[in-house]
C-alpha cells in the first residue's frame, strides 16, 4: 500500500501578495500608501511609520500611544492598519498640494462616533472627511460644510472617494462604483495628511490611501475604483 501523501496549502504574505499587485493610473497620483508595503512597525505591531510609494510625504506617529495597529492579512491577505479612536494617528509634514484634491480610502468603520476624524489636511479642518450623523454618513467640511454620502454600512470594507474641488456643486462623495453625491466645498486646501485623526480620532481601519493633486474626473475615478476592487474585491 503507497504512503499516504501530505499536502500543505501555502498561502502568499502580504508582502509577496503586494508584490503582484495591478497598479493605479498614475497621472496625477500625489501620495501613495500601498497595502502590505511601507509600513515599520514594533514587536506589538504598533505602526510608527507608512511609507509614500510615490512622492516619499511619509505619513509617521512617534509617540507610542498614539501608533495605531498592524493587523497581518487583515483584509484580502493584505496587512492593514486599526486606528483605536481615542489617541491613534499617522501624520505627514506639511507640503504644497492644488486646492483641488481626491482622496481615495480603502477602509471600514470598526464603530460609529459623529464628528470623529476619518482624514484631515495638515491644518485641523482644512481638507476633513469625518463621521457626520446620522450613522454612517460620511461628511466633509473645507472652509464650509461639503457633501456626504452614506452606502457605507458600519463594519464593511468598501472604497471611499472624496473630491474636493472649488467651485459650486464640483465637489463629491462616492463609495464603491455607486453614485457620487455632489456639493459645494468652500476652500479646499489640503496641504497635509493625517489619517485617523483630527478634532477627534475614528476607531477605523485601512488598508490602501491614494491621493490625486487634482479634482479627479469620472473616467479617472472609474479607472481608480476599479484598480481597488480588481486588487481588494470589494464589490
Amino acid at each position: 500500500m503507497p504512503n499516504p501523501v501530505s499536502i500543505r496549502r501555502v498561502l502568499p504574505n502580504s508582502a509577496e501578495v503586494a508584490a503582484a499587485d495591478p497598479t493605479p493610473p498614475a497621472e496625477g497620483l500625489f501620495a501613495y500608501y500601498k497595502a502590505g508595503v511601507g509600513l515599520t512597525y514594533d514587536g506589538a505591531n504598533a505602526v510608527s511609520q507608512w511609507d509614500d510609494q510615490e512622492t516619499g510625504h511619509h505619513i509617521t506617529a512617534v509617540t507610542g500611544s498614539k501608533q495605531p495597529l498592524r493587523v497581518e492579512e487583515g483584509y484580502a491577505g493584505y496587512d492593514t492598519v486599526r486606528f483605536d479612536g481615542v489617541l491613534n494617528d499617522l501624520s505627514s509634514p506639511s507640503f504644497t498640494s492644488e486646492p483641488e484634491f481626491t482622496v481615495f480610502l480603502v477602509f471600514k468603520m470598526i464603530t460609529y462616533v459623529h464628528q470623529d476624524y476619518i482624514f484631515d489636511g495638515y491644518s485641523q479642518a482644512s481638507e476633513t472627511i469625518y463621521m457626520k450623523s446620522p450613522s454612517p454618513q460620511i461628511g466633509t467640511y473645507a472652509g464650509g460644510y461639503g457633501p456626504a454620502n452614506s452606502d457605507l454600512a458600519v463594519g464593511t470594507w468598501g472604497v471611499l472617494t472624496v473630491k474636493f474641488a472649488s467651485g459650486a456643486g464640483l465637489s463629491g462623495v462616492q463609495v464603491n462604483d455607486g453614485t457620487m453625491t455632489m456639493g459645494n466645498i468652500p476652500s479646499p486646501a489640503c496641504n497635509g495628511i493625517k489619517l485617523g485623526a483630527g478634532a477627534g480620532p475614528a476607531n477605523i481601519e485601512v488598508a490602501e490611501l491614494l491621493c490625486y493633486n487634482e479634482a479627479s474626473d469620472s473616467d479617472k475615478i472609474a479607472a481608480v475604483t476599479a484598480y481597488t476592487n480588481n486588487k481588494f474585491s470589494i464589490y
